[in-house]
């Protein structure tokens, strides 16, 4: 198999690279394509490290990097505020 037939996918654009120990999802590395939108922010709440992951993506220019953490950052406050229990119950299962 060659890579040469590869192409990108657009549902891809907001996928997060996690690793899981004991129980505990940690962001990797993101695309940097991906969006800051509060479904998406509520999505990734279980993960943590999402802005380190951000942060280190050096494909995403400086500014959008700043503004994605900082966009990230607010709508997971916004998402806290409103249900401070959507993620009661939630548990890893390898």
């Amino acid at each position: 198999m060659t890579y040469d037939r590869l192409v990108p996918l657009e549902a891809a654009s907001d996928d997060v690279t996690v690793s899981v120990r004991a129980g505990r999802l940690t962001a990797i590395a993101v695309q940097p394509t991906m969006r800051c939108t509060s479904l998406l922010a509520s999505r990734l709440m279980p993960i943590n490290g999402l802005t380190k992951a951000i942060g280190r993506n050096r494909l995403i220019p400086s500014g959008r990097r700043h503004w994605m953490i900082s966009e990230y950052e607010s709508l997971r406050a916004r998402l806290e505020e409103r249900q401070p229990t959507a993620l009661d119950g939630f548990e890893h299962r390898p």
